[in-house]
């Protein structure tokens, strides 16, 4: 008789190693499971009465959650299941806010189409509300199971910019803010009028910031040419600056109205631009007072020689 693990080679047995035993034997992993399958396909192990229909259940529910994930319909079952367990956003609690509306929270965010709390991204979120117009930071806070805390910070107006008919809020460096709304805190902002006068605006209120006696009788700041600015008053007069160094024509207009009283003269404009002299421009109620001064006065002049002549 021949062992079973040799064959015959010559006249003698050649073994079989170690290394080919091993290698047809199963890692210990699959065993178990090996075995299991090959009871279950000789009819030794009996399986439950419904395992077939539950397999079959189990695989169909798989594939609909993965075309409803694939669909994109996944995030919005999960959201109207958490706003069904009572964690549907109700109410937002906005803080550090003085023109930021909580409706435009809302809006910024679609809580008008349902959002849960546990929904949603707090990153995405901030986002959306940092884009509304007079936020410039904002921080989030989730108080379950309804409510969500919005800390935000606002950007500080300084100016009213005009070009046209439409009026931007901007701030100090020039940076638009929004459209100007009917705002009394708003609407006392200076008015700074024309290309360039935005980016501008900040130098030359520092300027007038020194001299407050002309500061508070202007109207608007036009910008020229984005060269020089002319100063509206709010009688309706106009004082043209220099293109640079408005500091001392500033100072000449005040000895002009210490002196002579020139601000509350009947005058449309005061013309500063040049060193050597100004130049002022009067109204047209003015030039036709003037007018018919002239007259009256040619008038009795001609009288007096004629009653000289005589």
């Amino acid at each position: 008789m021949h062992a079973l693990t040799g064959t015959r080679k010559g006249d003698g047995f050649t073994h079989v190693g170690v290394e080919a035993m091993q290698a047809r034997v199963l890692p210990k992993w699959l065993r178990r499971p090996t075995r299991m399958s090959s009871r279950i396909i000789a009819g030794e192990v009996a399986l439950p009465k419904y395992l077939e229909a539950a397999l079959l259940g189990g695989f169909i529910g798989f594939c609909v959650i993965y075309g409803a994930a694939i669909g994109g319909q996944l995030q919005d079952v999960s959201e109207r299941t958490a706003i069904a367990m009572g964690f549907g956003i109700t109410q937002i609690e906005v803080s550090g806010n003085t023109h930021t509306q909580v409706e435009d929270v809302y809006r910024a965010l679609e809580i008008d189409e349902g959002r849960s709390l546990v929904g949603l991204n707090a990153v995405d979120a901030r986002d959306a509300i940092i884009a509304l117009p007079w936020v410039e930071e904002a921080h989030l806070r989730k108080v379950y199971p309804d409510t969500l805390a919005v800390s935000v910070s606002e950007r500080i107006p300084f100016a009213l910019w005009q070009m046209g008919d439409a009026v931007t809020v901007v701030e100090q460096d020039g940076s638009p803010i929004g459209p100007f709304a009917a705002d009394p805190r708003i609407a006392a902002l200076p008015l700074v009028v024309g290309t360039g006068a935005a980016d501008r605006a900040e130098a030359l209120f520092a300027d007038l910031d020194a001299v407050a006696w002309l500061r508070g009788q202007i109207h608007a700041a036009i910008r020229v040419g984005d060269r020089r600015w002319d100063l509206r008053l709010r009688n309706g007069m106009t004082i043209k600056l220099p293109e640079h160094d408005i500091m001392p024509a500033i100072a000449r207009l005040e000895f002009l109205d210490q002196t002579h009283g020139v601000l509350a003269r009947d005058l449309a404009a005061i013309d500063l631009r040049y060193d050597d002299r100004t130049i002022f421009a009067l109204t047209e109620n003015a030039t036709a007072a003037r007018s018919v001064y002239v007259e009256e006065r040619a008038k009795k002049n001609a009288e007096l020689k004629s009653r000289g002549s005589i």
